[in-house]
């Protein structure tokens, strides 16, 4: 934690930054956040215990999560993963009930593995720890970075 005094000197620092540079700092802190989530949902759906044909070819449903980053302003920013890049990485998550055809074969039931909602659970903290860490040294080098 940063005590009260750099507190405050690192806000005179950002305020003294332009619009583009105070959106970069955020925009960087943001995205590198973001990816330790990214990083464990992947890390997750390659250890699911399920049956093979369920999880077909891995790399290619890993690539259904997504991470996405906007900034409008430095006030309107946001930052999200998600799973919904590849339809069947819901499935996956949530399971599905029995399912009949129309001319009532059984497909089956597919538990839900849960790997995004443990991956969200599991660095939560993690990740919050490191968009602050990550916008207190992106300040200081963009800053000396203009002031230098």
């Amino acid at each position: 934690m940063i005590d009260e005094e750099s507190l405050k000197e690192l806000q005179k620092k950002f305020d003294s930054l332009s619009f583009k540079s105070q959106k970069k700092v955020f925009q960087a802190a943001l995205t590198k956040s973001a990816t330790i989530l990214k990083n464990k949902t992947k890390a997750n759906l390659r250890n699911l215990k399920q049956n093979p044909a369920a999880v077909k070819k891995r790399t290619t449903i890993e690539e259904g999560i997504k991470h996405r980053t906007k900034l409008t302003s430095v006030k309107d920013m946001w930052s999200m993963v998600h799973i919904m890049g590849d339809y069947r990485l819901k499935w996956i998550e949530k399971g599905t009930i029995e399912r009949r055809t129309k001319k009532g074969y059984n497909r089956g039931v597919q538990r839900g593995g849960y790997f995004f909602s443990k991956a969200q659970q599991e660095v939560q903290n993690q990740v919050f720890s490191e968009l602050e860490n990550r916008i207190n040294e992106n300040i200081l080098k963009v800053w000396k970075k203009e002031n230098s």
